[in-house]
């Protein structure tokens, strides 16, 4: 049904005074001939229905064709639900607490439901990730999915009750966040997908929202394997230093370990179908010593229930001959330049927040200098929204002074991104 390849790559050779190494490990999921059984897979579509949706109007209309598209999408059998968020979460389709069965009928009944939806209310997201945890709790699937939009910032529950909503649905689901329009809050988007192994973005423009929304449903559905975890082992005396999820998203998957035995670690991946992923590995406290053969280092698998999917090695070669230990791995070396560019942008982001305005120029101005020479001009036009840009080869920038708060949540969600947007290319 699915297979995976797993490879590792890292610097040819290390000094024989370095104990630490990094290594970035590909894992490619190619599809097989035969297609997962649709009843495999549960999805709710949760919909911001707050009074905001109104404004501009051509917001919920634009929700309201993209829920039922995600809804045409679904092949016969696929568990699903629609559900309206407000200050409350309200179910749109069924009308009884549980999933319904994707079929032409239930189908056209959900899209009739959806045409109904009104806009009322405030905004409390925990609540409507708490009905979509019930929902989905109680579906024989195994690859649970929701998708999330909203307009808005959580303002109708404290954010100690949205964290322990949130925590609750842990491990249960994923979950991909849309924010539209320009009253969403980046962290709070992003934090939902960290926890919930999804993805977040935002949604330029209402018209786009049918064909993200399709993506994300077929994406969903395409899924194969759920419960995966990269499981890393370590020598005797070495230590796992971070783990760095790098492709298709930035996301530091260190506070996710979980702890097999004093040499081995996994991490959760949730669900995978066709596609790949990058991680960035750390590795310290390695024993050097120069031989003839190259030294174990660690080794890398994905596992499944204790099923070893992929498999593959880590070694490590020291030498005295910097002529040796001077050389990079290109891969590895474009790996640290997307994390130390992510990292720059998110340094500038939070000083201009914290209204410190000398280091935010400062701080994106080094970015600038890192997407020029990295040659990536998706980051150089999305830095182009918080600067102008006078000399990017040095960093030269000077704030803009028409900035606003909705520009800096942008690239807040963008910067993480080493995949291609679609709708923003």
């Amino acid at each position: 049904m699915i297979s995976f390849e797993l490879t590792v790559d890292q610097d040819p050779y290390l000094s024989i005074s370095t104990t630490a190494m990094d290594t970035l490990v590909t894992v490619t999921a190619a599809a097989g001939d035969v297609a997962p059984p649709a009843d495999d897979h549960a999805v709710v579509i949760l919909i911001d229905a707050s009074g905001s949706m109104d404004y501009p109007r051509v917001k919920l209309p634009a929700a309201k064709r993209a829920a039922s598209k995600a809804v045409e999408t679904l092949r016969d059998g696929t568990y699903f639900a629609v559900v309206a968020g407000t200050a409350t979460a309200t179910l749109v389709y069924p009308e009884s607490r549980h999933l319904a069965i994707a079929s032409p009928g239930s189908r056209q009944a959900a899209i009739d439901a959806v045409a109904t939806l009104r806009s009322n209310g405030g905004t409390a997201i925990g609540r409507w990730l708490t009905l979509a945890d019930e929902l989905l709790r109680d579906a024989p699937a195994a690859i649970r999915q929701a998708i999330l939009l909203t307009d808005g910032r959580n303002e109708h529950e404290s954010p100690e009750e949205f964290m322990q909503a949130l925590r609750a649905c842990e491990g249960h689901f994923r979950c991909d966040c849309r924010g539209i329009g320009e009253g969403w809050v980046a962290e709070e988007l992003a934090t939902i997908a960290s926890v919930l192994l999804g993805t977040a973005l935002d949604v330029p423009q209402p018209a786009d929202l049918e064909a993200d929304f399709l993506a994300i449903a077929r994406d969903a559905t395409s899924r194969v394997l759920a419960e995966i975890v990269l499981r890393i082992w370590v020598p005797y005396g070495a230590r796992l230093k971070y783990v760095t999820q790098a492709h298709p998203t930035i996301e530091e998957l260190t506070g996710r370990a979980r702890r097999v035995d004093d040499q081995t670690t996994d991490f959760p991946t949730g669900a995978w179908g066709p596609e790949k992923r990058e991680y960035q590995v750390r590795i310290e406290g390695l024993d050097p010593v120069v031989e003839d053969e190259a030294s174990w280092a660690g080794r890398i698998d994905l596992v499944r229930a204790d099923r070893e999917l992929a498999t593959a090695p880590v070694y490590a070669r020291w030498t005295n001959d910097y002529s040796l230990y001077s050389q990079t791995s290109k891969k590895m070396t474009t790996l640290r330049e997307k994390i130390d560019l992510a990292q720059a942008i998110k340094a500038g982001t939070d000083a201009l927040r914290a209204g410190d305005l000398a280091a935010a120029r400062h701080r994106l101005g080094r970015a600038v200098a890192r997407a020029h020479a990295a040659g990536d001009l998706a980051a150089l036009e999305l830095l182009a929204r918080l600067v102008t840009i006078d000399d990017p080869a040095t960093g030269t920038v000077v704030l803009r002074d028409d900035v606003q708060d909705h520009d800096v949540q942008v690239v807040i969600l963008r910067s993480v991104w080493t995949r291609g947007i679609d709708h923003a290319d």
